[in-house]
C-alpha cells in the first residue's frame, strides 16, 4: 500500500515538473505572444531606430543607413561579425542586437570631361590635355571623387582628321574623350607647303587647319581654295584678326571647304563671302556679325542648319539662296526686313517663323521651298511681293495676316498643295496669278470687299471666280465663301457659299 503511494506521488511529481519546464519552454505556445527588443548598432552610422518582435517571427530590414566612404556589408549577430543575418529567414527568439559591417566600396567605373575651348595643336604632348580635363571616380555606393591628375593615364593620338580619341586608364578602369586637334599655322603659304605633303581626302574626313594671323589671307574670289591644294579643310579662323570682316567672296567657290570657325571680333560678312562652298556642312556665325551681305551663303547646298545673331537686323537678297540642304533657320526678332531671293529654292526648309518687325515678303523670298508646309506670317506684314511662295507645293494652308492689302502677282502661284485661304478684309490688291496652278484650291473666302480696280486679272485665281465674285456688285464684289463646284485647273467653276 506505502508503495502504490510513494509511485502515485513519484507520478504527480514528474507530471507538475513537466508543468513547470512546459512554462519556461520559449518555443511552447505559450510563447507566441512574447515579444523581443532588436537593436541596431550602426557603428557612427547615426542612430538606427530599436524594433519590436514577436517571438519566431523576422525582423524587418532597417531602412538604408550610409558612413562616409563606406559601403554597408550587412548586419551581423556578433561585434566580431561572425555570422551575418539573413533578414529573408532569420527569426527573433530573444533580445538581441545587430551589428552594422562597413567595408571600403569598389570602384564601378570612371568619367572624363574635357573642358577645353581652344583649339588644340596636333603636337602637343596629351599629358598636356589634363589641364582642362577632370576625371571622376564612381563607387559602389554611389559617392564619387574627383581623380588627382598624377593618378590617371592618357593613351592616345592627336591627329588633323577629324576627332582625336584620347583614353582614360584609372586602376583598371577607362573612359575616353574626344578632342579636335588642328594644324596650326600663321600665314597661308605654310598651309599651302603643309597641305602638299598629306594624301587626297573627302569631304567627310577634312583635315583640321588653325590659321593665326593678323591680315586678312585671303582677298580674292578663289585664293582659299588655291591654298587648299586640292585637300578638303576644316578651317578655324578664331585666332586671325579680319580688320574688314569675312570679306567679298573670300570663300568664294570653295567647295573644299568643310567647316569654319569665324573669330568673334568679326561683325560683318561680305556679298558672296560663302557662295557655292558646296561641302560646308555647319557654320555657327558670332553674336558680333551685326550684317549679312547679299547671297553669302547662297548655294551651300550641305548647310543644315543656322543661327542668325539678335545683332542681325537685315536679312539680304539671295543670302540663303539655293541652300537645299537647309533644314532649320533660326531669325532674331529683331529683324525688320527680308530680301528677295533670300529663302530661294531652300528645298529642305518645312517651317518659316518670321519675326514681327518685318512688313513685307518680297519677291521670290521662297520661291521653289518645295518642302514648306508652315509659315508663320506676322500681323504687320502689309505686302506678299511678286512669286514669294511661287510652287511650294508642300504648302497646304496659309493663314494671311489681317494687316495685308497688298498680295502681288504670282504670289502663291504653282503652290500644288493649297485647299483654302482666307483673303483679309484689308487686301486691296490681288495681281495677276496670285493663286493660278493652285490645283487643289477649291475653297475661298473673302473676308472683305475688293475695288474691282484692284482686282483686274482674271487669272488671279484658276478659273471664275472673279467673275463670280464681281457678279453681283461689280464695283466692290460680294464678300464670303466660294467653293468649286465642278470642273479643274483653267476650267474651274466657283459657286458662293450661301
Amino acid at each position: 500500500m506505502n508503495t502504490k503511494k510513494i509511485l502515485v506521488c513519484g507520478l504527480f511529481a514528474v507530471i507538475l515538473a513537466l508543468a513547470f519546464i512546459a512554462c519556461d519552454d520559449p518555443n511552447s505556445g505559450g510563447d507566441g505572444d512574447k515579444t523581443y527588443t532588436v537593436t541596431f548598432e550602426s557603428d557612427g552610422a547615426g542612430a538606427v531606430p530599436a524594433k519590436t518582435v514577436k517571438h519566431g517571427e523576422k525582423v524587418a530590414e532597417p531602412a538604408a543607413v550610409t558612413k562616409a566612404s563606406k559601403e554597408l556589408d550587412g548586419w551581423y549577430k556578433e561585434a566580431a561579425f561572425t555570422n551575418k543575418w539573413d533578414f529573408a529567414s532569420d527569426i527573433v527568439t530573444a533580445n538581441l542586437t545587430l551589428y552594422a559591417k562597413w567595408v571600403d566600396p569598389t570602384l564601378t567605373g570612371i568619367t572624363a570631361a574635357y573642358s577645353g575651348t581652344t583649339a588644340v595643336d596636333y603636337t602637343t604632348p596629351i599629358d598636356d590635355l589634363k589641364d582642362d580635363l577632370t576625371v571622376t571616380a564612381l563607387y559602389s555606393n554611389g559617392e564619387s571623387k574627383e581623380v588627382e591628375v598624377t593618378d590617371y593615364e592618357l593613351s592616345g593620338e592627336l591627329v588633323i582628321t577629324g576627332a582625336s580619341d584620347i583614353t582614360v586608364t584609372y586602376e583598371g578602369e577607362i573612359d575616353t574623350f574626344t578632342v579636335t586637334a588642328y594644324a596650326v599655322f600663321t600665314g597661308p603659304s605654310a598651309i599651302t607647303t603643309f597641305l602638299n605633303t598629306l594624301d587626297a581626302n573627302t569631304a567627310e574626313t577634312p583635315y583640321n587647319i588653325k590659321l593665326n594671323a593678323t591680315y586678312n589671307p585671303w582677298t580674292a574670289s578663289g585664293q582659299a581654295q588655291t591654298a587648299f591644294n586640292g585637300k578638303y579643310v576644316n578651317l578655324d579662323l578664331s585666332g586671325t584678326t579680319l580688320p574688314m570682316g569675312i570679306g567679298q567672296g573670300m570663300f568664294s567657290g570653295c567647295n573644299l571647304l568643310t567647316g569654319i570657325t569665324i573669330p568673334n571680333s568679326v561683325t560683318s560678312i561680305g556679298e558672296n563671302a560663302f557662295l557655292s562652298c558646296t561641302s560646308l556642312t555647319g557654320i555657327t556665325i558670332p553674336n558680333g556679325v551685326m550684317s549679312i551681305s547679299r547671297y553669302a551663303f547662297s548655294g551651300c547646298t550641305g548647310l543644315t542648319g543656322i543661327t542668325i545673331p539678335n545683332g542681325v537686323t537685315s536679312i539680304s537678297s539671295g543670302v540663303f539662296s539655293g541652300c537645299t540642304g537647309l533644314t532649320s533657320i533660326t531669325i532674331p526678332a529683331g529683324v525688320t526686313s527680308i530680301g528677295s531671293s533670300a529663302f530661294e529654292r531652300c528645298t529642305g526648309l518645312a517651317s518659316i517663323t518670321i519675326p514681327e518687325g518685318v512688313t513685307s515678303i518680297s519677291q521670290n523670298t521662297f520661291e521653289r521651298c518645295t518642302s514648306l508646309a508652315s509659315v508663320n506670317m506676322p500681323e504687320g506684314v502689309t505686302t506678299i511681293g511678286q512669286y514669294a511662295f511661287l510652287s511650294c507645293t508642300s504648302l497646304t494652308g496659309i493663314t494671311i495676316p489681317a494687316s495685308v492689302t497688298t498680295i502681288d502677282s504670282s504670289a502663291f502661284s504653282g503652290c500644288t498643295g493649297l485647299t483654302s485661304v482666307t483673303i483679309p478684309e484689308g487686301v486691296t490688291t490681288i495681281g495677276g496669278g496670285a493663286f493660278i496652278g493652285c490645283t487643289s484650291l477649291t475653297s475661298v473666302t473673302f473676308a472683305g470687299a475688293i475695288a474691282s480696280t484692284g482686282w483686274t486679272n482674271a487669272n488671279a485665281f484658276p478659273g471664275d471666280l472673279r467673275d463670280k465674285f464681281y457678279a453681283e456688285d461689280t464695283d466692290n464684289g460680294v464678300p464670303g465663301t466660294y467653293i468649286v463646284t465642278s470642273g479643274t485647273g483653267t476650267t474651274k467653276v466657283w459657286t458662293k457659299q450661301p
